[in-house]
């Protein structure tokens, strides 16, 4: 019995199997004699046999008046023994092929569940050794084996899997999530293994799974499982940086996919682990829109970041990210206290060396920076984008050369550029005594820079030949120099 209201017209009624995913028509229904707001009564023609413990649907479509509920007025409260009504009624406009809304009433098509009562067949026993592994942030894979006991079918033709979002089973039956349901799990057929999506990061689920002979098997025993984290919570395809540690972790995954690189060795891939536990390879992908690839282009600061302390303040200091191929996006946090002494070495700075990916939205405060040849607040050599970038503090090169010392970058290469940026960094050249660059901004420039400044001093504390600028100290004949 479904209560409608208006001017009920152009109705038709069935129940069905599988929405609202898909429909699987079961029956056709007769309308009532005269159609007119309030309870009606629709009539199947012969007899259906509706499997025992499965959830169909009634569905009433109209192209006048509102469908609103069936008038049970309880979980129970169903008619003939061993049937029950459920308290779930969806609806949407006639003319939509999309998806259904719960609850309310609408001039469209209404929908109630209803469970069938047990036949005499006998039913098989449990799926047998099912298995349930998490294998990222937003999917899993289901294993399972046919019952050992089939009763009295011959086999099994079909799988019904459900599942619930918690640490243990739900009171209420109802509130598993069953398939057809909007969110229910694909329908497996036949099927003895499944890889289920669009799941939710770091959330515990139960599942389980029955099967089907001459009548439904009783459901498994839960299986148990929690997704793995995902560090890109806002989908953007950036992986979020919160420490220290896990800035200094992403020089162990070049490529920016959210895992550490398995040409490294163990102890490397180890400490990516212990700061980005439990990472899945498609916590980038977005659960609605899931496609299964990994989507992850680079890391992002979600809290300013002091290097200040031990380790990262000890010894030489932080050592330089080199290789790293990823996005990095600042999100206008701070970077402070950078300390690197490293006289010794070239392409110094927070990173080594930038030549994909773009570095943008950031500021370094109160760097401390001492490195031999390519020596800079944010990068020694940069043949990638630097975008909107601050930097302060002090950037000195202690070698004879001091061939491209910066403010912000060493040196910008030929497919380099720094585009919005500002340096308050004073450059300091210890002992000078051959050719070399320094500028407030870059030592050297073969790329494009733009909108850019730099207000630091630039001091050369030896003698010799030096190309020296405030902005920069070498500026090939290619290179863009704007504004």
């Amino acid at each position: 019995m479904v209560k409608l209201g208006g001017t009920p017209a152009g109705l038709a009624a069935k129940i069905a199997r599988g929405l609202p995913n898909s429909t699987i028509d079961v029956a056709t229904l007769t309308n009532p004699a005269t159609l007119a707001a309030g309870d009606l009564t629709f009539t199947a023609s012969g007899t259906v046999l509706l499997e025992p413990s499965t959830q169909y649907w009634v569905v009433v479509t109209g192209t006048g008046g509102t469908v609103s509920s069936t008038t049970a007025s309880g979980e129970d409260d169903g008619g003939l023994a061993g049937w029950s009504v459920a308290d779930r009624f969806h609806h949407r406009t006639a003319s939509s092929t999309g998806s259904w809304s719960r609850g309310g009433s609408s001039n469209g098509a209404g929908r109630i569940t209803v469970n069938g009562r047990e036949n005499t067949g006998t039913a098989p026993s449990k799926p047998a050794a099912p298995t349930l592994t998490a294998r990222g942030s937003h999917f899993l894979t289901l294993d399972w084996n046919p019952p050992t006991d089939l009763g009295s079918a011959t086999s099994i033709s079909d799988y019904d899997l459900r599942y619930f979002a918690g640490a243990s089973d739900p009171s209420d039956a109802a509130d598993w999530i069953t398939e057809g349901e909007e969110g229910g799990l694909e329908d497996p057929g036949s099927l003895t293994g499944l890889l289920l999506f669009n799941f939710q990061a770091a959330t515990a689920y139960r599942v389980q799974v029955r099967a089907l002979g001459d009548a439904w098997s009783p459901w498994s025993d839960s299986l148990a499982v929690t997704t793995l984290t995902s560090y890109d919570t806002d989908y953007d395809g950036l992986l979020e940086i919160s420490s220290a540690a896990q800035l200094n972790a992403i020089r162990w995954d070049y490529d920016a996919n959210g895992v550490a690189d398995g040409h490294l060795p163990e102890p490397q891939q180890v400490a990516y682990g212990q700061v980005f536990p439990a990472a899945g390879s498609d916590q980038c992908d977005d659960p609605s829109t899931f496609a299964g690839v990994e989507t992850c282009t680079g890391y992002e600061l979600v809290a300013d970041i002091d290097l200040g302390v031990d380790p990262w303040n000890a010894g030489s200091g932080w050592d330089p990210i080199g290789g790293y191929e990823g996005e990095f996006d600042g999100k206008y946090h701070t970077i402070s206290n950078l300390f690197i002494d490293r006289g010794e070495k070239s392409n110094v700075g927070l990173f080594s060396n930038k030549n994909t990916g773009t570095t943008r939205s950031l500021a370094l405060v109160d760097v401390d920076v001492t490195g031999k040849n390519l020596v800079g607040a944010v990068v020694g050599s940069l043949d990638a984008d630097l975008v909107n970038v601050f930097a302060s503090g002090t950037v000195t090169s202690a070698t004879a050369d001091s061939s491209g010392v910066g403010g912000l970058v060493g040196s910008v290469q030929w497919n380099g550029s720094i585009s919005g940026s500002l340096s308050a960094v004073d450059v300091v050249a210890e002992a000078v005594s051959g050719q070399g660059s320094l500028g407030g901004l870059t030592g050297s420039i073969l790329g494009e820079v733009s909108d850019s400044y730099a207000v630091g001093s630039v001091a050369v504390l030896g003698t010799g030949a030096t190309w020296v600028g405030g902005l920069a100290g070498d500026v090939n004949s290619l290179a863009s120099v704007t504004n």
